[in-house]
């Protein structure tokens, strides 16, 4: 559904197949290092950003290096100004086609839509035509990445799936606590072979709308810096989807560092520059040498001594799990209007205890978890998305809800937290019989036979038992 944004004529339509050092456009595997076709061309990025510098007026030029440079004329902002350039967005609004996800935002949220409409007119230097079409390739690709359930809300530490962590604590991103000389907010991307694409985008897409939150950052911009220092691999397709994200993204950016120590990432950077927009594309540098030699060329554009990295090019991990501490801490503590219920047979209430474990509506689904145990762990991710799914539509079906216990009773949570309960129940039943299976003695029986009687003590008749079509042991609720 999303696509790249067209670039203007100057820089050329997109090749049906270009080089990328060992690759074709759509390439998946990596560029090796040691690849003897791989031939370099060191000059073609620059080429291309001296031509895009030389299209623009001689203003336009000013302004780019006053970005780079971090010499931001703040304008003022008064009310008036305001409100006649928001009318003039939602003028334009009124044109949008009524199934674009920009429709389906709406209707989800007025007012998560209405707030947005500053951001991305701010990101936009205040042009009222850009900042809408901004505004909807934005919810374009915030649809095709996480889907209806956030595209009128706002993303979360908790809406990233396991490996989305995993890939958030080992230092690939972060936002850095301290900014710039000019005030511009610094976000960071680090050298890493083991991320996949989808987690990247994800927090790509996270970070530069949590850096759009703060009414200064969206003023005084974004600066990116993508370290490939140490990187030897190098995947053409993740890091041209990441770049297709700066046509989006809620806020200003000021400016692009690529640093890198390998001539033999310059074919990715070669095919990044041909989809990047003209505006963002004057605004790349390149730094070429050491990580330390890195940071001194990044000192000349007002970045000095914010960047907490190890030498390895990636955060600090201690600084890491402070960073997300926080975040958890500021996302767990925003204010919610919430409405008490009392709860009915048909609910399942979250929590521990004698007291939720013997509730009527609890008693119903962890039967319904048990009888279908072995199913869930013989199956793939997906299938075990469908089957908590199923549960989740089951108990919704029959009346019930799933509640949690706050401050003033009960409330409802919403299908997210659901789907959390549901996948933790069938966890927690597997550790359970985990702990509780009591390991033969060592020499009663030979070593290479403990796993498959393990697993058959675990699990018996795992074929006979369960259907791999999804027909769940059925529970009445």
């Amino acid at each position: 559904m999303f696509q790249p944004n067209e670039n203007v004529s100057s820089l050329g339509a997109k090749p049906p197949s270009r080089d990328l050092g060992g690759g074709c456009w759509d390439c998946h595997a990596p560029v090796a290092r040691n690849d003897v076709n791989l031939k370099p061309r060191a000059k073609d990025a620059e080429k291309l950003l001296a031509r895009s510098m030389h299209q623009l007026s001689l203003e336009e030029r000013d302004q780019a290096l006053h970005d780079l440079h971090g010499v931001i004329d703040l304008v003022e902002e008064s009310q008036e100004f305001l409100d006649a350039k928001l009318f003039d967005m939602d003028q334009a609004f009124e044109k949008v086609a009524s199934n674009h996800p920009y429709s389906l935002a709406k209707s989800l949220s007025i007012k998560y839509v209405s707030d947005l409409r500053l951001q991305f007119l701010r990101a936009e230097s205040y042009n009222p035509e850009n900042a809408v079409e901004r505004l909807l390739r934005f919810l374009e690709a915030k649809l095709e990445i996480w889907g209806e359930r956030k595209l009128a809300k706002d993303l979360e530490l908790d809406d990233f799936s396991e490996d989305d962590m995993k890939a958030f604590k080992s230092g690939y991103a972060m936002l850095l606590d301290e900014k710039d000389r000019s005030g511009r907010v610094v976000l960071y991307l680090g050298a890493t072979e083991d991320v996949s694409l989808d987690s990247r985008r994800r927090i790509f897409f996270y970070l530069c709308s949590l850096a759009a939150k703060d009414v200064e950052n969206q003023k005084r911009g974004l600066v990116v810096i993508k370290s490939s220092i140490g990187q030897r691999n190098f995947f053409a397709e993740r890091m041209l989807k990441v770049v297709v994200l700066l046509n989006c993204i809620p806020i200003k950016l000021r400016g692009i560092h690529c640093c890198y120590d390998s001539p033999f990432v310059h074919g990715v950077i070669n095919a990044s520059t041909f989809i990047m927009k003209r505006k963002d594309l004057v605004r790349l540098r390149f730094h070429y040498g050491s990580l330390l030699e890195a940071f001194y060329n990044l000192m000349g554009y007002g970045i000095v001594g914010i960047i907490p990295v190890g030498n390895d090019g990636k955060i600090k991990r201690e600084i890491m799990k402070q960073w997300i501490r926080r975040r958890l801490a500021e996302e767990g503590s925003q204010p919610q209007e919430i409405e008490t219920v009392v709860p009915n047979p048909e609910d399942v209430l979250l929590g521990r205890g004698k007291k939720v474990q013997s509730f009527p509506g609890n008693l119903k689904f962890r039967e319904e978890i048990e009888s279908n145990r072995h199913t869930y762990d013989m199956s793939s991710k997906f299938e075990k998305s469908v089957m908590i799914e199923i549960v989740l539509r089951r108990v919704k079906d029959t009346g019930g809800r799933f509640l949690q216990h706050g401050a003033s009773g009960y409330f409802e949570v919403d299908d997210d937290v659901a789907r959390k309960k549901i996948s933790h129940a069938w966890r927690n039943l597997r550790a359970s019989e985990t702990r509780a299976f009591v390991p033969l003695k060592e020499g009663s029986v030979p070593t290479h036979l403990k796993r498959n009687m393990n697993e058959l003590l675990l699990f018996p008749n795992p074929i006979d038992d369960f259907s791999r079509t999804f027909s769940l042991k059925r529970t009445k609720f």
